[in-house]
């Protein structure tokens, strides 16, 4: 395919935070077929109206950017409606990322210093036999992340699934960044698991507001490693400051493992956030309301083949009142759930006003028990 688009970048450099592109059309007649083409120099997310294009992972993917770039090709016809608004997230990836080995040679300052940027269009065939191609160009506006209506509850904030997808994608996108990404894991039999979260949610961001997400590793310690985040506006006002504790286990016999110099030397470690920290070990009340069990379906489940951290998250915040005002999330996690096991949750409100939900394996045994405050 020989693609008529041009090249779109960013104005200035955005550091650590990933640029969003946007472009809006209409479409006044009859869609009988769309397609977007799409590539990048770095890694990519693309969402039209709203909803994510594709289920592609880190695209483009690997390749030898000197010599040829892949690009992607989906089927939009489905989501094209009169007015429209297509949104592309731009991370470094692999492109800009010094490479397993090279951390300590001169092309590391050398591919942080490349321009990332995207290439695309989007192909209509309309039912009169028209058609209209819409490509990457100057016309384009850009913006560090932005709040999308698909990650807002019904009160037109940043929901916490929402505000959990952010903090882990952020993770994902420096491991990756720094070279000690999800494959680079997986060829040495490692893998990290999440082993406790401490999200203190000060204020929700609104639908569209511009925000910036950012995490450093501050600590690594016999099998444990502690992670920060942070998701501020553009003025620097915080919104959401988290802890995180991640432990390294050996995949194939998942059992955890010593950290190296090999697994933490790619990462600069920073301060700890200036915040109040809690116990990572959350105590299990001795009673509590036993609810309907669950059971885990697909949808529940990460690329690890067990249910991702966010949906205990999730599924333990069914149990709270529709009144409730949430101000801190914290999550335990004990035991690996799968798909077809069954969860009993068992609900106890503190005191305090806390609510504590114990996703339980059997009575002695839970799944991870979530703490809402």
């Amino acid at each position: 395919m020989e693609f008529q688009a041009k090249w779109i970048r960013t104005s200035e450099e955005t550091g650590g935070v990933c640029p969003v592109f946007r472009k809006g059309w209409k479409t006044e007649k009859e869609v009988e077929r769309a397609t977007l083409y799409l590539t990048a120099l770095g890694v990519y997310e693309a969402h039209l109206n709203g909803k994510r294009v594709g289920n592609y992972v880190l695209a483009p993917g690997w390749t030898a950017y000197d010599k040829r770039l892949q690009y992607q090709e989906y089927d939009i016809t489905d989501l094209v409606v009169e007015e429209n608004e297509l949104i592309v997230t731009l991370g470094k990836g692999w492109f800009r990322s010094p490479m397993p080995g090279w951390q300590d040679t001169p092309d590391k300052l050398q591919r942080m210093g490349r321009p990332g940027g995207i290439l695309g269009e989007v192909h209509i065939v309309y039912m009169d036999g028209s058609e209209e191609v819409i490509v990457t160009d100057q016309s384009w506006t850009w913006g560090e992340s932005r709040v999308r209506f698909s990650e807002t509850d019904e009160n037109g904030k940043l929901s916490l699934a929402g505000i959990m997808n952010y903090l882990q994608d952020c993770s994902v996108f420096h491991s990756e960044d720094v070279g000690n990404g999800t494959d680079m894991l997986k060829k040495r039999d490692r893998v990290w698991l999440l082993n406790s979260w401490q999200i203190i949610i000060k204020e929700r961001p609104r639908c569209c507001e511009y925000i910036e997400i950012g995490t450093q590793a501050y600590q690594f310690k016999g099998t444990l490693g502690k992670r920060n985040f942070c998701i501020q506006r553009q003025d620097g006002t915080q919104c959401v400051v988290a802890n995180s504790n991640w432990v390294l286990v050996q995949k194939s016999q998942m059992r955890p493992v010593r950290i190296t110099e090999e697994d933490s030397s790619p990462y600069e470690l920073g301060t700890p956030l200036d915040m109040p920290y809690a116990d990572r070990k959350i105590a299990a009340p001795k009673e509590g309301i036993v609810m309907e069990p669950i059971t885990v379906r697909t949808e529940h489940l990460d690329s690890n083949h067990h249910v991702n951290n966010t949906q205990y998250v999730l599924m333990a915040s069914r149990y709270l009142p529709s009144d409730f005002s949430l101000h801190q999330v914290r999550a335990e996690y004990r035991y690996q759930a799968l798909l077809g096991d069954t969860m009993i949750p068992v609900v106890t409100k503190e005191e305090d006003g806390q609510i504590i939900v114990q996703l339980k394996k059997d009575e002695q045994t839970a799944y991870a028990v979530v703490a809402f405050q």
